[in-house]
């Protein structure tokens, strides 16, 4: 993929400007949210499963719908939309194939999903989800070269319809970001590179605040995929930042944490850890947890120079909400 140069000026711009001073003069006073009162994704899934069991279609649309519109954080700092759809994915994706006919009945379950509620985006995205787990289960994980021609050509014959279908529906199924999400991974299983960053921009433009979609964008330029591309990651962390000008640090120190924890090498993005800091701080202001403050942790720990950072972090939270053998632990591991 080619990036225009001239795309990335705002990122440099960003990128000069430092910030002497963090505010955090808010967290001090700021509780941390109580796990126990949030469902956890075990809780999350085994109720989706029944309700797909069940056949409740519309009861999952219209949730689906309603945190959609809420964006209302779940304890980890995702929303709590991307945590119901995250569980479709989970459906999807576990290895418990019971059946001869597995792929067919659940496909099937996909399109009755369609027919129940044909205005909602989710039945087509989860048909879609089971269209492509089949796809790859016959054409097997290893390597192309590895693969027989018949299951290659089965492959790709059935990601083609399933992105046509998906292209043909965008009407109504692209009335939800994870429409987004299946349509990359579609175009990624195809190698088609140009579509993919059109679709990414797409998708961004619709649904500027879902980190999926950039996130999902970002999670294929390794070696693996479309190769190396640190003017794709410089991309959109420009537009997170632009497409939201309002919460541009909060976007900024969540789109460097997904950089990090992809693996890619962060010096080499010319990153602002002032930036970061006043970011993460402001993302605990949103919600405020014990495991949000372990992420920032260890995006900071993953670093040279960011230890200071960490004890002001550690120095500002309100008293005894975090155990002292913790703290100290995470000081002594970070590097100065």
């Amino acid at each position: 993929m080619k990036i225009n140069i001239l795309a990335l000026i705002g990122f440099c711009i960003f990128s000069i400007n430092s910030y002497a001073d963090v505010s955090y003069s808010k967290l001090n006073r700021k509780q941390f949210a109580i796990e126990s009162k949030f469902e956890t994704n075990a809780e999350i899934q085994s109720k989706m499963i029944d309700m797909i069991e069940q056949k409740r279609f519309k009861e999952i649309s219209d949730k689906a719908k309603y945190l959609l519109n809420s964006e209302e954080y779940n304890i980890d700092g995702k929303f709590k939309h991307t945590a119901l759809l995250d569980s479709l994915l989970y459906i999807v994706n576990r290895s418990r194939v019971t059946s001869n006919n597995y792929f067919i009945e659940n496909i099937a379950v996909g399109q009755e999903w369609i027919k129940a509620v044909p205005d909602s985006p989710l039945g087509y995205i989860y048909y879609a989800l089971w269209v492509r787990q089949q796809a790859w289960k016959v054409r097997g994980g290893d390597y192309s070269a590895n693969i027989s021609k018949k299951n290659m050509k089965y492959f790709g014959e059935q990601s083609i319809r399933n992105l046509n279908f998906l292209f043909e529906n965008y009407e109504v199924a692209s009335k939800d970001p994870f429409y987004y999400y299946i349509v990359l991974l579609t175009l990624a299983d195809l190698g088609m590179e140009e579509e993919y960053l059109k679709a990414y921009k797409d998708g961004v433009l619709k649904f500027p605040k879902q980190r999926v979609i950039y996130n999902t964008f970002m999670s294929y330029f390794n070696n693996n995929w479309f190769g190396e591309n640190y003017d794709a990651i410089s991309m959109v962390i420009n537009d997170i930042q632009k497409l939201n000008p309002t919460d541009q640090e909060f976007n900024y120190y969540h789109i460097m944490y997904t950089a990090n924890s992809y693996k890619y090498d962060l010096t080499k993005l010319n990153v602002n850890w002032g930036r970061v800091e006043q970011g993460a701080v402001n993302s605990l202001e949103k919600l405020a947890s014990t495991r949000k403050t372990k992420d920032i942790q260890q995006l900071y720990c993953a670093y040279p120079g960011n230890k200071q950072r960490l004890e002001r972090l550690f120095h500002s939270l309100k008293i005894n909400q975090l155990d002292k053998s913790y703290i100290d632990e995470s000081l002594s591991r970070c590097q100065s």
